[in-house]
């Protein structure tokens, strides 16, 4: 069974997994496949989060992610993972960063880049800001 797929809100993840227990896996935007991450215990999982799509004019893709969840007989083995989420500062405006990598890339959003950044793109967001706009689009109040 699978559950929630998602990107996350902010700029990184980084996820440590307990050995062999994993249930992770990650979307491949271009084929859309999903691949399962494998655990290691010398191995950290970073994941970019929607912040960095902003900040990079959609050429750092947040990585969408989904659990696993064990079934059958794997259902009682435990499974560990801490998560480390790293947010800018809720008035950090979501602006592209000066670069020139990006100064000139147009930004053409893809089905989830889309559901997710639905405002009008004339608008500035903080960090803030969107952070309430996909609380709002996840949870119901």
């Amino acid at each position: 069974m699978f559950k929630g797929a998602h990107s996350d809100y902010g700029s990184i993840t980084l996820l440590f997994q307990h050995d062999n227990k994993s249930g992770l896996e990650v979307f491949d935007r271009l084929t859309n496949t999903w691949y399962p991450v494998e655990p290691r215990n010398d191995m950290i999982v970073v994941n970019f989060g929607d912040v960095f799509e902003y900040w990079s004019k959609g050429l750092i893709k947040s990585t969408i992610h989904r659990v696993n969840l064990p079934t059958g007989d794997q259902q009682n083995d435990d499974r560990f993972s801490i998560a480390f989420f790293c947010d800018p500062n809720g008035d950090t405006r979501l602006i592209p960063i000066p670069s020139k990598l990006i100064e000139n890339r147009s930004y053409i959003k893809d089905e989830h880049a889309n559901h997710v950044f639905n405002h009008n793109d004339e608008d500035v967001l903080t960090a803030g800001e969107h952070l309430q706009m996909r609380l709002n689009k996840t949870h119901k109040y």
